[in-house]
């Protein structure tokens, strides 16, 4: 299959790049659809995504599907389809050697190390929970022991509160900056320490009493961020609803654990064993953190192969923390940006509301009692099942977080309207226990979806919900009761109560989203790295940058014809960027101006030059269609053939535009016997063209699946592999800066007459920055269906070993002959990457060897070793796959051992017989008329 598709966030569409048709017209016309999408369609092959990453499954005409990553799908249609969600198993499409990791049973989940991290999570908020409510318990005998009155006892509860609005955002902050397991031991530590030197504080004075309780609230704030992080980082997002009932369970069941053992222990150990008994268990629990469990799962001594491969393949995952200083972010947090976006408006309104209700001391209606809470544990875990399900099965995210958060909102509102009417105490109090079971619904619509919209900064999200929840339960508490005083009775503040229920499920359903924010300002395109990259960004976009912009192009545009010259001449053939490049201003393509690169150091375009080496852009001289657009051959004045990439006429697209800009970028720092020769461009008002260099021999995909000629033999393949991780190696590890190309398949691997490969293509490539910190670069999602990096689609994280991961399917494409994707074939057979390797694995290399090839022992063991070193690179982590010079010294060898093999060896076809007599390449090359030429490599 040779479709490209281009996957980007909400306004920009996704675009598919056209199948060739002529080599297979049977191929079927790809339409696409996700769990993460919501009511959408696909009009004239552009739909609307509703979040981000993406995965696909593919659906020929005879109805079958099958996956290329988790989540979406592929199915044949014309102009107009709707897109049908699909929440299936869709497997690692090519992750772990493309092995489809199924779905975990019940057993299997909550007996999983990351069940246990999420156990942990609960008992560490059960202790949060229990430590704050202990001294609700204790503040009755503590006022009569130290005659103390009702206002001050308020201002001893309240002083918890003064510590909890300072550290939500700062240990949110910190949760982001350095992870939430440090942050959640830190935490803890600090509350127990506070907990357990309470009754020396209230034996000492007022102040230091005042002081451990300001200092339980700020080490308190950072627990449920730091909660967010680790199930964030652990769970995929089909688990994470259940997940956080899981810890949230913990921090209801803390309330009714605190309220319950607090008289018991006071009557056995006196008013301050529960501070000592519970202070102490904070200490045990920071030991068992440390030892059993582990920041991210890939450090994690305890956790198994199968669930590593599942968490690292199914989830969808916000940039890792990785060992050392450049995993962290290093800008500060945007909070500007943050508060600008409406979906962090409907977090903080959410919490509010959520935290109104939950701190308001229910005691004095004389209806408090554990059962509520106790119920709000169970149905949260219930509610995150649920959510999971809803997702795994199709919904889009943003719905099932809308529909959650308004059971959320919307039922205990209900509830407390009959609530109000209740006429006996049973009757009440199960119309509490109602509305607080249901108010456990949000933990699987805001709480999670905290995680969703800007996952970077999930930590700095959740202090902004906390601060915003903490002052709406100080206005909860004074107006609970303001409404006892002023109307005798609870019944008025919970008809207010219900009130803003409804008016809070109303904020939400209008405002909030399960997207993840766009790139920029939020995920700012080099989000790890630092600040200077951060502000360049930030630069790009300014008003007055694109101001001062134009106004220098307008400057140069009115000068003399030979400054003109020398600014517009930017690349010239076979040159490292000589002269003066417009790329050093980041706007220099917003010029009206025609423009043009220099070719053969004095010649510059015009439209009228690219009309005349084409006959006029005519039709006979039309040599392909890609992406970006139409590709003719051309000859320029002095004889010279080229090659023209004619953009389509859809301007104003910016994925053409960006395409443009990139090839040009990435063909000015470039030069490799490998690579495409780059001769110039032209950038004309209607018009924007690339030239470069003619290569007449076809690309490796129409050596490969075109049923002309005898194909090309393994020693050729094999060659042209070299070839290739030559090229690639040299921009990744030679170029300055690194490119990395992103769209590395065969249809952009062109064929010399000479059977030398060349890589061209490079719309999609990225330069990566310069500086010590860059791991990175978080970008949209753009390739090619089956040659594309899983990991990168699910992180958003571009990296060299996805071009590793590229090459390594283009090495099984090579040896098998077959397309990455095949829908035509049996459900085994389709996933060629998947297919090739369980060959290899069952010792059977042979069954995946291209049928076309010579069969022989040497030719055997080599297509064994070339799917081995293929098994690498397509591993589904990517710190384990190799690097291409790697690549290059494996292929290497395995070309050598191939030709000593068929040197030594007979076989009783004739054409291992010919094998024997001389090298495969040699033979082409007698029939070609250019035996007596020689090749050698450069240096990569």
């Amino acid at each position: 299959m040779n479709s490209t598709l281009t996957f980007s966030s909400n306004p920009n569409p996704i675009q598919f790049r056209s199948i060739c048709s002529s080599t297979n017209p049977k191929f079927f016309n790809p339409t696409i659809s996700s769990s993460q999408f919501s009511s959408i369609y696909l009009i004239n092959g552009r739909i609307f995504p509703r979040s981000p990453p993406i995965s696909l499954r593919i659906k020929p005409s005879d109805g079958a599907s099958f996956s290329l990553a988790a989540g979406a799908k592929v199915s044949s249609g014309g102009a107009s389809t709707r897109a049908v969600a699909d929440g299936g198993r869709g497997g690692g499409g090519g992750g772990g050697g493309g092995e489809e990791v199924e779905m975990p049973g019940f057993v299997e989940f909550v007996t999983s190390e990351r069940v246990k991290v999420a156990m942990m999570l609960a008992l560490a908020l059960a202790l949060c929970n229990a430590d704050r409510v202990v001294m609700s318990v204790a503040i009755v005998p503590l006022s009569l022991s130290n005659g103390w009155s009702k206002s001050f006892a308020g201002v001893v509860q309240s002083s918890f509160l003064w510590g909890y609005l300072v550290s939500p955002i700062a240990g949110g902050a910190l949760v982001d900056y350095y992870g939430g397991k440090a942050v959640m031991a830190c935490g803890v530590t600090l509350w127990s320490l506070a907990t357990f030197l309470t009754p020396w504080a209230a034996e000492t004075n007022i102040w230091a009493l005042l002081a451990m309780r300001a200092l339980l609230g700020v080490a308190e704030g950072v627990a449920l961020p730091s909660m967010n992080n680790m199930i964030s980082r652990w769970f995929p997002q089909g688990e994470r609803a259940r997940a956080v009932g899981i810890a949230m369970a913990g921090f209801q069941l803390g309330s009714a654990i605190g309220l319950v053992l607090s008289p018991i222990l006071m009557s056995k150990a006196g008013i301050f064993g529960p501070f000592v008994i519970f202070g102490l268990s904070g200490f045990l629990w920071v030991l068992v953190w440390f030892s059993a469990t582990s920041s991210i799962p890939e450090r994690s001594p305890q956790i198994s192969k199968y669930e590593l491969n599942y968490i690292l393949t199914k989830r969808q995952q916000f940039p890792q923390s990785k060992v050392g200083k450049a995993s962290k972010p290093r800008a500060i947090p945007p909070f500007k940006r943050l508060l600008s976006k409406p979906a962090t408006w409907s977090l903080m309104v959410a919490n509010a509301m959520h935290s109104w209700v939950y701190h308001v001391d229910l005691r004095q209606a004389a209806w408090f009692s554990a059962v509520p809470w106790s119920m709000m544990a169970v149905v949260g875990y219930f509610g995150g099942a649920c959510s999971d399900i809803l997702i795994q099965r199709g919904l889009s995210v943003t719905l099932t977080r809308k529909i959650m958060q308004s059971i959320g909102f919307i039922g205990p509102g209900a509830a407390l309207i009959g609530l109000t009417l209740a006429k006996s105490p049973a009757i009440a109090s199960a119309w509490l226990t109602l509305a607080v079971g249901l108010k456990s619904f949000s933990h699987s619509g805001f709480l999670v979806n905290i995680q969703e919209i800007a996952p970077q900064y999930t930590g700095i999200l959740h202090g902004l919900a906390n601060t915003a929840g903490t002052f709406a339960a100080i206005l909860g508490t004074v107006g609970a009761g303001f409404f006892v005083e002023w109307m005798g009775s609870f019944r008025g503040f919970l008809w207010l109560t219900s009130l803003l229920y409804f008016l809070s499920a109303l904020f939400w359903n209008i405002f909030s989203t399960g997207e993840q924010m766009k790139p920029s300002p939020l995920n700012h395109q080099h989000q790890w790295t630092d600040h200077r990259l951060v502000k360049q960004q930030l630069q790009k976009e300014s008003f007055l940058h694109h101001l001062l912009s134009a106004v220098k192009q307008i400057f140069i545009c009115s000068g003399s014809k030979s400054n003109r010259d020398s600014s517009q001449a930017g690349f010239s053939s076979g040159s490292k960027n000589g002269g003066s490049s417009p790329f050093k201003q980041p706007n220099s393509f917003a010029s009206s101006e025609s423009r043009s690169g220099e070719v053969y150091g004095s010649l510059n375009f015009t439209l009228e030059d690219m009309k005349k080496a084409t006959k006029n852009f005519s039709q006979d001289n039309r040599i392909g269609d890609g992406g970006f657009g139409m590709v003719y051959k051309g000859q320029l004045k002095d004889g010279s053939l080229v090659a023209i990439k004619r953009a389509r006429k859809n301007l104003s697209d910016k994925h053409t535009v960006q395409e443009f800009k990139s090839e040009i970028l990435a063909f000015s720092k470039i030069e490799h016997l490998n690579l495409v020769k780059f001769y110039g461009y032209l950038e004309h008002p209607d018009e924007k063209i690339i030239v470069v260099e003619y290569v007449g021999n076809g690309s490796l995909f129409d050596h490969l699946h075109s049923n002309q000629g005898p194909g090309l033999e393994l020693a050729e393949r094999l060659d042209i592999a070299i070839d290739v991780a030559h090229a690639i190696t040299y921009l990744h590890s030679y170029n300055d800066p690194p490119i990395i190309h992103r769209d590395i398949k065969a249809s952009n691997v062109l064929i010399t007459e000479k059977l030398r490969a060349k890589v061209a293509d490079f719309g999609l490539a990225r330069l990566v920055p310069d500086g010590p910190d860059v791991t990175h670069i978080s970008t949209q999602i753009k390739g090619t269906a089956g040659y594309m990096d899983p990991e990168y689609m699910k992180t958003y994280q571009l990296t060299e070993k996805s071009d590793v991961y590229s090459f390594g399917v283009l090495l099984i494409e090579l040896v098998t002959g077959r397309h990455p994707l095949e829908p035509k074939r049996g459900v085994r057979e389709r996933m060629t990457t998947r297919w090739a390797l369980s060959k290899l694995r069952e010792g059977m290399p042979v069954m995946a060897m291209d049928p076309r090839l010579n069969r022989s022992p040497a030719s055997i063991k080599a297509i064994g070793k070339v799917l081995e070193l293929a098994r690498e690179c397509v591993g589904p982590v990517r710190q384990s796959r190799p690097f291409m010079k790697e690549c290059v010294e494996a292929l290497w060898a395995i070309r050598k051992e191939l030709k000593e093999g068929a040197s030594l060896l007979n076989s009783a076809s004739q054409r291992s017989v010919d094998l024997v007599e001389m090298d495969a390449r040699k033979k082409r090359r007698q029939s070609l008329g250019i035996e007596g030429e020689t090749f050698s490599f450069l240096s990569a």
